[in-house]
Parts: C-alpha cells; sequence; structure tokens
C-alpha cells in the first residue's frame, strides 16, 4: 500500500502517497480492505510515518 510500481502511469511518476488528508484516508482505507479481504500481512511502501502509524492502527 502506498508507492507501487504498477500504478506509476496513473500516478504520473514516483510520488509519495499519503501527502495530503484525502490520499491518507485512502491508504488507510485501502488497508483495511486488505485486511477485510484475508490478507495477514500489508507493506507501507513510501508513506509518512503518521499515515502508516494510523494504518497500522487501525489493522
Amino acid at each position: 500500500v502506498g508507492l507501487t510500481p504498477q500504478a506509476i502511469s496513473v500516478l504520473g511518476g514516483f510520488r509519495p502517497q499519503g501527502r495530503n488528508v484525502a490520499s491518507a484516508v485512502k491508504v488507510v482505507e485501502t488497508a483495511l480492505a486488505f485486511q477485510e479481504a484475508g490478507c495477514f500481512a500489508v507493506v507501507l511502501e513510501c508513506v509518512p510515518a503518521p499515515v502508516a502509524a494510523a494504518a497500522t492502527a487501525a489493522l
């Protein structure tokens, strides 16, 4: 969750995710969706520490 190389063309390049409120909420919601789908681990890549902490706390 966060910077995913397969989405570079959609994102417009290698850019950190979760730097504004809407993007941060999307990171947390995506992590929660993966958990609900049965994932036992989520990798948070290139997201600000507070966003990673919020996602971790939500899981």
